[in-house]
């Protein structure tokens, strides 16, 4: 490796990325955030004196090859409209707007713990506006469900989110333990989020009778694809639970899924997030060259430099990782924690604080998760969810949850 430049010079390079990734997007540039990534990566290798083998030597290469897995087989589901029947059944046969509004917090919580939450919002937006017009209710309060139902059920599992999925590989923590320390969280923060959109929005969303969708068609589904391809993702559960890793099964399970389709793979490559994939990788080059300088040193003593309860300290590492998960977005914060994470005395909880945290800070603003911003975008034409109306249920909600999640890894390890 040749010689490092002073270390200031590569934090301004990695504060002017990450300043750039909370942007979201810079007008003038035309850059997004894949695009910033990949910029301050290379500044990094230019800038750091790194070799093009050093810079692949710090891309974690087992999540991207998770990720990848992952959204092949759930983009086998999507294709097939596997996801457009499951919505139909359930939300159709709600028979009033209380249920409705039940099955909707509980169908986007546990299909996101399982398929991704961003995705589960791409498919279920549309559904719930089609809902909405036929039986005449606002759908505010029921995007505002989805949104932040989605982000609290997708802490369940280590490939819930990507967040998740990067714990996941740097913690080491079994799929099943992972499920089992946060699952009540995820289930008793569903039920706080469910009871606090309905109780908000009790003027806007009154208890309503309605028999049926007059114009909401059943949709047509593949089943030889839906039903090889939940078999394939059952048989990959089943690998995960028992210890394989989760690189390894998600690569197991999207070859089995295109071997066993009976079309083209293009048809489910074309719903592969790739930009996605080049935003970790160039973020694994920003963070891990960050590393070798002093400067990570700041954020061991920003956690650590305190005296105070266990109790208490939990909730100062949570209230850092809610605030950086906002300033940063929670993968990049993830990414830049974990170098503190992995030296901190009792490293396992503070592995689950930080899933449950940055998970659960993505409900605190419209800004504060990718999935949030999908339901916004693709519902504009018909509903404009505001920043400051999401407030209304995000501030509170993740108040709540986080509290339940603190509470409860405080309690059971």
């Amino acid at each position: 490796m040749g010689s490092i430049q002073p270390d200031y010079l590569i934090a301004g390079i990695f504060i002017l990325t990450y300043l750039l990734i909370s942007l979201q997007r810079i007008p003038f540039l035309h850059l997004d955030r894949p695009g910033v990534s990949l910029t301050g990566a290379v500044l990094m290798i230019i800038f750091a004196g790194l070799t093009l083998d050093d810079a692949y030597k710090m891309i974690e290469w087992n999540t991207i090859t998770l990720l990848l897995g992952m959204m092949i087989m759930v983009g086998s589901l999507r294709d097939g409209g596997f996801f457009r029947f499951l919505s139909h059944r359930a939300l159709s046969h709600s028979g009033n707007s209380g249920r409705l509004l039940w099955f909707l917090v509980f169908l986007s919580g546990i299909l996101s713990a399982l398929f991704v939450n961003d995705t589960i919002c791409v498919l279920l937006t549309p559904v719930i506006l089609t809902i909405a017009d036929d039986a005449d209710l606002n759908p505010i309060p029921m995007l505002i469900a989805l949104a932040t139902s989605s982000n609290i059920g997708s802490v369940m599992t280590l490939v819930g989110n990507p967040q998740n999925m990067l714990v996941g590989h740097f913690s080491g923590i079994p799929f099943f333990h992972f499920f089992l320390y946060l699952a009540p969280v995820a289930i008793l923060a569903l039920i706080a989020n469910g009871f606090l959109v309905k109780w908000i929005y009790r003027a806007k969303f009154p208890q309503k009778q309605f028999a049926t969708f007059t114009h909401f068609q059943a949709p047509r589904v593949d089943w030889f694809q839906v039903n090889w391809t939940l078999f394939v993702f059952g048989g990959v559960l089943i690998l995960f639970l028992a210890g394989v890793s989760l690189a390894l099964g998600a690569l197991i399970g999207a070859v089995a899924t295109l071997i066993l389709a009976r079309k083209s793979p293009q048809h489910f490559f074309v719903h592969v997030d790739w930009s996605l994939l080049l935003m970790f990788a160039s973020l694994f080059v920003v963070v891990g060259t960050l590393k070798s300088t002093h400067w990570i040193g700041l954020l061991d003593t920003l956690i650590l430099n305190h005296d105070s309860s266990l109790f208490i300290k939990y909730l100062h590492f949570t209230g850092i990782t809610i605030l950086g998960s906002n300033l940063v977005s929670n993968v990049p914060f993830v990414m830049l924690i974990r170098v503190v994470v992995d030296v901190l005395p009792d490293a396992k909880t503070f592995w689950l604080l930080l899933a449950m945290a940055s998970t659960f800070a993505g409900n605190l603003t419209l800004m504060g998760s990718v999935a949030n911003l999908i339901v916004a975008e693709s519902a504009k034409k018909k509903a404009i969810l505001s920043f400051t109306e999401f407030l209304k249920v995000g501030i509170p909600t993740t108040i709540i949850s986080t509290l339940i999640g603190v509470c409860w890894i405080w309690l059971v390890t």
